[in-house]
């Protein structure tokens, strides 16, 4: 019957624990019970022996770190000896160091976007501590460029590399400037000229020249500036096409391609008449008897006027001075008499030939001349016939030549041995052809006619005929051969 068991002050019908002494009546969780009688005191359920926050109502029993004081009444829940009120700027995770790379106040261990790119770091963010919203990755390595330290995964670092975004082991830098290796310089030989356009990309030459304009590039880095086949350090002509590598002069100047003066005389190309022919530079040297613009030291007709040089026959004289007109046969006088003699003369062309002013001149060895005009023979000659200068046996009624134009031989005979005959035009004074037989004459120190036929008629029978007839090819002593005459006909050594 005592109305105060414990004696607290609190009468038993008021107090919240009756037997057991509570003065101030705490209750934790207002549930009419007192604190010291409670079994459940933050009246969360779980009871207060087993309860690892009893004076702080958690059901779960929550216990981040695992130490028994639940997380609600634990001032440390990662227990990384950071309270959560410094504040923990991960209270629930462990970070002793408190490192917060981005300054978000949320420490990295707990952030999921430690850069704050906007990127979440499990995205994954190919560069979680450095911000790259447009995750950029040159080298496509899965690390983004701005925390990969070689950006083209050449094993060379982008501070060191010379084209950090493009792939180049080997640095190549042609032109050793600073704007970058080849990989990735817009102009690597610095010339001024970008290398899409330049036809030496890596030689520096603003001026691009391409003398052979070929796809090879350009003469700075041309092996073959030309394109003759022949490569510019062994080419005396690099700039000119000349593949025969022709240096008339055999001079270092230069092949005649790029010579100003092919012979070395002195005198230009362009002036001189003689341009690969050495014939000096004065009046005499550059004479050019026959006005034909072509010197007469180069000349194949230098008394016939043929600026074109042709020489169809190719016997080194031009066809202008190759005789239409040419001595065909002779027999002549020899020791011991011999009758029948005669020159025959036969138009090698195919034209009619006019014999005014044709004149054969006979010369003995003491030399003297005596001449024929063969305008007293006939008018003209016809192709292929023949004109017979010869004695009255030969020309006369029922002689050889009786039938061919013909006309008397002064005194009727030829010269012995040695004599010559020239043919000439009188008013040209070209010398159609000439013959000397027997050996050397001259008229006034001059010697006359071309080689000497080395034959000679021993025998009184035989003569010297041209074989085949008609044909000249400058050397009488293959031309002629000897033979039994035939005055006025075909030679006997016709096939």
């Amino acid at each position: 019957c005592d109305a105060d068991r414990d004696g607290d002050g609190v009468a038993n019908a008021g107090d919240n624990c009756p037997d057991a002494a509570n003065a101030g009546q705490e209750d934790a969780d207002q549930d009419g019970i007192g604190d010291v009688c409670d079994n459940d005191r933050d009246g969360d359920t779980v009871a207060d022996g087993i309860d690892n926050c009893p004076d702080d109502a958690n059901q779960d029993q929550a216990d981040n770190d695992q130490d028994d004081i639940g997380d609600v009444c634990d001032p440390d829940d990662d227990n990384d000896t950071i309270l959560d009120a410094a504040p923990d700027n991960c209270p629930n995770d462990a970070n002793q160091d408190q490192a917060d790379n981005d300054q978000d106040g949320i420490g990295d261990v707990c952030d999921p976007d430690d850069d704050n790119d906007t990127i979440l770091d499990a995205a994954p963010d190919n560069c979680p501590n450095d911000a790259n919203q447009d995750q950029a990755d040159n080298d496509e390595d899965g690390v983004g460029d701005v925390c990969d330290p070689d950006d083209d995964n050449d094993g060379v670092d982008d501070g060191a590399d010379n084209c950090p975004n493009d792939a180049n082991a080997d640095q190549i830098n042609t032109d050793g400037q600073a704007d970058g290796g080849d990989a990735c310089d817009a102009d690597d030989d610095d010339d001024g000229v970008d290398d899409g356009a330049d036809n030496c990309p890596l030689v520096h030459n603003a001026d691009q020249l391409n003398t052979d304009g070929e796809a090879d590039g350009g003469d700075a880095c041309d092996a073959d500036d030309d394109d003759d086949g022949v490569d510019d350090g062994a080419d005396n002509c690099p700039l000119i096409p000349n593949a025969d590598q022709l240096n008339t002069d055999g001079q270092a100047d230069g092949g005649d391609a790029c010579d100003a003066d092919d012979d070395d005389d002195g005198l230009d190309d362009g002036a001189d008449n003689c341009p690969l022919v050495a014939n000096g530079v004065n009046e005499d040297n550059q004479a050019d008897t026959d006005g034909d613009t072509v010197g007469d030291a180069c000349d194949n007709c230098v008394n016939g006027d043929n600026t074109d040089q042709i020489d169809t026959d190719d016997n080194g004289q031009g066809d202008v001075c190759d005789s239409p007109l040419l001595i065909n046969e002779i027999d002549y006088s020899n020791d011991g008499g011999d009758s029948a003699e005669f020159v025959e003369i036969v138009n090698a062309s195919a034209a009619v030939i006019a014999l005014a002013n044709v004149q054969l001149r006979v010369i003995d060895s003491n030399g003297v001349v005596t001449t024929v005009d063969l305008i007293n023979a006939d008018a003209n000659l016809d192709p292929g016939e023949f004109a017979v200068i010869g004695d009255a046996t030969v020309i006369g009624a029922g002689g050889p030549a009786a039938n061919s134009p013909s006309t008397s031989l002064p005194g009727n005979e030829l010269p012995d041995t040695p004599g010559a005959v020239v043919l000439i035009n009188t008013v040209t004074g070209q010398v159609y052809d000439s013959v000397v037989y027997g050996g050397a004459v001259s008229v006034g120190g001059v010697a006359q006619g071309e080689s000497n036929p080395t034959l000679a008629d021993n025998d009184n029978v035989l003569g010297l005929e041209r074989c085949p007839a008609g044909t000249d090819t400058g050397d009488n002593s293959v031309d002629f051969q000897l033979g039994v005459t035939t005055a006025g006909a075909v030679n006997g050594c016709q096939p």
